[in-house]
């Protein structure tokens, strides 16, 4: 059977000139076919707090190098300092270790492992930046970087509710063998885990950008996709005098249109650095997006609500589906907002996606969220 293939070259701009830059070339092959390249496996989802730290999770047996882990947290009223904030590696075939700065029974952590059958390749690792060490390059087994993302998470045993920015760290490809993780500010000592994750079937754009000090977004062109078929990933680094200060550091990433990337923020003070990937399918993967806002669901000026559950447009396969979020976070108590911007979600059923918060301070926050469903095998 003759398939035929269109081929098309985009080269992306950079919005910040902060960083050595990665080559922007996104690489689009869109075949005829709806096969999928990366059938999904399986996705586990678990749920635990880190009142015992690490805490280790047994999760049913993946292969480590086809799988992938992603958690969400939330923190409680009391627990904004940074030290509080939790990451998740999938240390083996049948374990996910899930670490934060400190134990606190008041950190709840919502995890997703997701394991394809074929047509997709992860390296992982970590390591830690010493005080005073702003950034680190890592080198990896080549990747296609028009085929491939990454994930960065961070934390740090600091005790302090002054220095988010120090732990707060981006991660970019350089090179499809070199990966690089910059944060603004430097002072403490955070540990960094990260997944180069590479899928066959996937068409990546990416690039770095800057939310200006004085603006409350930026607005980053890209080529057309279809928006049913592409999600959004992204790490931040808040800017070097932040000051601890969360709402200026809580950003939200989405698609707000087939052609445009759109990052928000609810306090425009400083300039927060973002490495972001749009990731896009020609097969039968199905994404629904949208926000939840506490001023919705909640009388105005009363933005107390901890639990906020939406209905997508369509029923997801639990089995199948991966829902992510990003938060934007009004001002308020400066450095001890982390609770209120910290959001877990879940799927409650396959009509019911619950995003829930352990604060109850009267502040508004926006959540971007994606329910990305993969194609069964």
């Amino acid at each position: 059977m003759l398939r035929k293939f269109v081929l098309l070259v985009i080269v992306g701009v950079s919005q910040c000139s902060r960083y050595p830059q990665p080559n922007y070339l996104a690489l689009l092959l869109a075949s005829a076919s709806t096969v999928s390249q990366n059938p999904v496996k399986s996705v586990y989802s678990f749920v635990t707090n880190v009142a015992t730290n690490p805490t280790l999770m047994t999760v049913p047996a993946v292969d480590t190098t086809r799988a992938f882990v992603m958690c969400s947290y939330r923190l409680a009223n009391t627990s904004f300092q940074t030290n509080r904030v939790p990451i998740c590696s999938l240390t083996s075939s049948t374990q996910v270790t899930v670490q934060a700065g400190t134990s606190d029974a008041g950190v709840l952590v919502r995890g997703y492992v997701v394991e394809f059958s074929t047509g997709v390749n992860v390296q992982r690792g970590a390591f830690t930046l010493a005080g005073g060490t702003l950034n680190n390059t890592v080198s990896i087994s080549p990747v296609s970087q028009n085929r491939s993302f990454v994930i960065v998470q961070s934390r740090t045993t600091d005790t302090g509710t002054l220095i988010d920015e120090h732990r707060t760290v981006m991660g970019y490809l350089q090179s499809s063998s070199s990966l690089y993780v910059v944060r603004n500010q430097a002072t403490i000592i955070t540990d960094v885990e990260y997944q180069v994750i590479e899928m066959q079937g996937a068409t990546v754009q990416y690039g770095i950008s800057q939310i200006p000090g004085g603006s409350f977004s930026v607005s980053i062109p890209i080529a057309a996709v279809n928006t049913s078929k592409s999600f959004v990933v992204f790490s931040s680094a808040a800017d070097n005098l932040s000051n601890g200060n969360d709402s200026e550091m809580a950003v939200r990433c989405d698609l707000a249109n087939a052609s445009q990337l759109l990052c928000q923020r609810q306090d425009s003070t400083n300039a927060p650095d973002i490495a972001w990937y749009v990731v896009s399918f020609a097969d039968s993967t199905y994404v629904e997006r949208g926000s939840a806002d506490t001023n919705v669901f909640t009388p105005p000026a009363n933005n107390t609500d901890t639990s906020m559950t939406v209905t997508p447009s369509v029923p997801f396969d639990l089995t199948r589906t991966l829902p992510i979020g990003s938060t934007a976070s009004d001002p308020g108590d400066a450095d001890a907002g982390l609770d209120s911007a910290s959001f877990t979600q879940h799927l409650l059923t396959s009509t019911q996606l619950n995003i829930q918060r352990g604060s109850a301070d009267d502040r508004r926050s926006v959540v971007s969220w994606q329910l990305i469903q993969f194609p069964a095998r």
